[in-house]
């Protein structure tokens, strides 16, 4: 008997420590300059109560801030795990170098809170004389116009300091003889697999609005990296590639980094110069090679942004 539940205690430790007892995040991860940012569930206080709008919103933002390749993205299912890890660590069942701490996610820099303000449209029927088979008679018309508010706020994990929010809108309008009428009309499941509701003008008020949030971040979050070599002859390497978004030909800010610390080696003030730029000649997937534009001497570690920023789809 004691045999047995020595067993399954050892059993149960190793579950553990090969599950949780890892670091929340990669080094990887960490170093890859892309914002490491977790998207909780979004809020809907829309009059659209059914629960499939947050999750179908929720799907689009991530998949569209994934595309971007400027965001380490992080969803509820990891947000779960990293707070059992944090229970576990204070269990004792994580080593304190690899445990994450209470009050932030190891790793994770941000936080975006999205709410569904609204959610919906209108529909008017107007009545208007027409011919049809039997002779004149009259054909109802259909006109939409379809709303999607969202506000949504960027949360720094460390400090819990909200330092963005922002408002976004997408309207869009259809008219016809005959417009469909999928289930989320009728207070259905909303799905963004759902060809009909892309296609409708409440989808497309949906992309628009998502679209506008999303170039927001990109806007306040532009592409960064850093110098890992210097390679001679006005080349450096760069530590973005095609997983950051990174193309060649695009043109990127030059700074060169002063940092203070205390006495423990805390960075307490930071202050940035631009130097020059560089423009990215040959990308892979993690790495890429720039040339720089100025004379201005570089050394590994300095810093780059990216200064040309792609915009939304328009109409």
């Amino acid at each position: 008997m004691f045999f047995r539940l020595l067993t399954h205690a050892t059993l149960l430790t190793i579950v553990f420590l090969s599950f949780f007892g890892r670091p929340a995040l990669a080094d990887d991860d960490i170093n890859s300059g892309k914002v490491r940012i977790a998207v909780e569930d979004i809020e809907n206080r829309s009059n659209y109560h059914h629960n499939t709008v947050s999750d179908a919103l929720g799907d689009l933002v991530v998949t569209r801030l994934a595309a971007t390749g400027r965001f380490k993205i992080y969803e509820r299912e990891e947000l779960d795990r990293m707070k059992d890890e944090i229970k576990l660590g204070e269990q004792g069942w994580v080593e304190d170098e690899t445990a994450t701490a209470r009050g932030g996610f190891k790793g994770v820099q941000y936080k975006l809170l999205v709410v569904i303000g609204n959610f919906g449209e209108k529909t008017k029927e107007k009545g208007i004389g027409g011919f049809n088979m039997k002779g004149v008679g009259s054909i109802k018309t259909k006109k939409q116009i379809a709303k999607v508010n969202m506000t949504y706020r960027i949360v720094e994990v460390k400090t819990g300091e909200i330092i963005l929010t922002g408002e976004v809108e997408g309207e869009k309008k259809s008219s016809g003889a005959s417009i469909g009428g999928g289930n989320w009309r009728h207070g259905g499941a909303v799905s963004w697999d759902d060809t009909e509701f892309r296609d409708s003008a409440l989808g497309k008020a949906t992309d628009e609005a998502v679209t506008k949030m999303v170039d927001q971040l990109c806007d306040y979050f532009p592409l960064s990296g850093k110098i890992l070599a210097v390679a001679g002859g006005g080349i450096v390497v760069l530590d973005l590639g095609k997983n950051s978004g990174l193309e060649a030909g695009q043109t990127m800010d030059l700074f060169h980094i002063t940092e203070l610390t205390n006495d423990e080696g805390e960075v307490v003030y930071s202050s940035s110069e631009k130097v020059g730029t560089v423009t990215v000649t040959e990308v892979q997937i993690s790495k890429s090679l720039a040339r720089v534009n100025s004379f201005a001497e570089v050394t590994e570690g300095d810093v780059v942004k990216l200064t040309e920023e792609k915009k939304g789809k328009k109409d």
